[in-house]
């Protein structure tokens, strides 16, 4: 059977030093933001963005539902949403695949 919650234990990483400057994490299919420590959220512990981008630099959100249109959480809408936010963090227009 497979793990699904982690044994909490941790292993710290300076990430600077790893030389590791992006992170993707998925979740899965219902939402579970306790393990984020960083102010991007509101009262009711919802992540406040703008179409995936918060008031945290560097920090995003992507499949998320109605995140810029109906599609933005489910695989036939994502990759628009994905291409939008690589170029806000490149600064490049990305084409959607």
């Amino acid at each position: 059977m497979p793990v699904w919650e982690p044994d909490g234990s941790n292993t710290p990483l300076d990430l600077k030093a790893a030389g590791i400057t992006s992170i993707v994490w998925c979740i899965g299919f219902r939402p579970n933001y306790r393990w984020i420590d960083v102010p991007v959220f509101n009262g009711a512990n919802k992540p406040v963005w703008h179409r995936g981008v918060t008031d945290a630099p560097g920090f995003y959100f992507l499949g998320l539902p109605w995140l810029h249109t109906w599609g933005s959480g489910r695989f036939s809408g994502v990759s628009r949403d994905a291409a939008w936010l690589a170029g806000q963090i490149t600064g490049k227009d990305v084409p959607v695949a």
